[in-house]
């Protein structure tokens, strides 16, 4: 939807500038950053874009991440009303994924996080229907969200993590649908995504 507008809005406005080259893109991650895209790509969608901190790369490790991606872009954004920042990853063929990073999570506030990280899954569920699993636990200090789509164009990741009420971390992972990538994270397995 938002494509065909930006499409009607450049009709309307004159001839668009010829995008930077590079292989056909795949399906929509994010924004209208597309699997495959390369980082000049990319970066022409987000001029506001900043080079991702070193740490993202390998430390710590980010859930639902795929091995073997760097993080190169990152954007403030904001999910379903909540500020967050957008890290685009990449390999040797381009944009593989988009881990959406929301901030303003408390320490030891453990019920509003959750709060947070519940109505995310809500905006979620209103835009990707069902999720193929859903997981929400809490015992023994630690408070878990994990809920994966797929549809046929996208898998998305959503993770909530709070351990004790020291260290909450909410993210959405949104990439194209795969064959057996080795993946970190809770939601979408260690060896590919099934």
């Amino acid at each position: 939807m938002l494509a065909l507008l930006a499409a009607a809005a450049l009709t309307a406005t004159g001839p668009a500038a010829a995008p930077p080259r590079g292989p056909p893109p795949g399906p929509e991650l994010w924004r209208g950053a597309r699997a495959g895209m390369t980082q000049e790509q990319v970066h022409a969608l987000f001029p506001m874009a900043r080079q991702a901190p070193a740490n993202l790369i390998t430390r710590p490790p980010v859930a639902n991440a795929v091995v073997g991606g760097s993080a190169i872009w990152a954007v403030d954004e904001e999910v379903f009303g909540r500020p967050a920042y957008a890290t685009y990853y990449f390999g040797p063929s381009g944009l593989l994924e988009v881990v959406v990073n929301v901030k303003g999570l408390r320490l030891r506030h453990t019920r509003d996080n959750f709060e947070i990280a519940r109505g995310i899954r809500a905006g979620l569920l209103q835009y990707y229907g069902r999720p193929t699993v859903c997981e929400d636990t809490a015992k023994r200090g630690l408070d878990r969200l994990d809920c994966r789509w797929v549809t046929p164009s996208v898998q998305v990741g959503l993770s909530y993590v709070d351990y004790g009420g020291l260290s909450p971390n909410l993210d959405v992972a949104v990439r194209a649908p795969a064959g057996r990538l080795h993946e970190t994270g809770p939601v979408f397995g260690r060896h590919g995504a099934t």
